[in-house]
């Protein structure tokens, strides 16, 4: 099941893949057992919000997120907004942790 903040954006999709099921964000987490999150690094914290804490509870979230800046490259180099010492995901769940684990 594929969700979308706005499910304006899985028309095309689920067009091409009528066996496919979509949704928004909640109805993904409720339907999930494993979620996958894949969304611009900046726009995790508040699709996991929008999914909804209880739907998370004691699932599996396999983050394929990258926590690229919105500034741009330096000397070639793409910035991060976390640091060396902390992941994108390890943020998410101290942000998360006394919610759902």
């Amino acid at each position: 099941m594929l969700g979308a903040r706005s499910g304006k954006k899985l028309i095309p999709w689920l067009a091409e893949n009528p066996d496919g099921f979509g949704g928004s964000f909640t109805d993904v987490a409720e339907f999930g057992e494993i979620i996958i999150l894949a969304v611009k690094g900046s726009a995790a914290s508040a699709a996991l919000h929008l999914a909804g804490e209880v739907n998370l509870k004691g699932k599996t979230i396999i983050d394929a997120t990258n926590p690229i800046a919105e500034a741009p490259p330096e000397n070639g180099v793409i910035r991060f907004f976390t640091s060396l010492d902390k992941s994108l995901m390890e943020t998410l769940q101290i942000e998360f942790q006394p919610h759902i684990l």
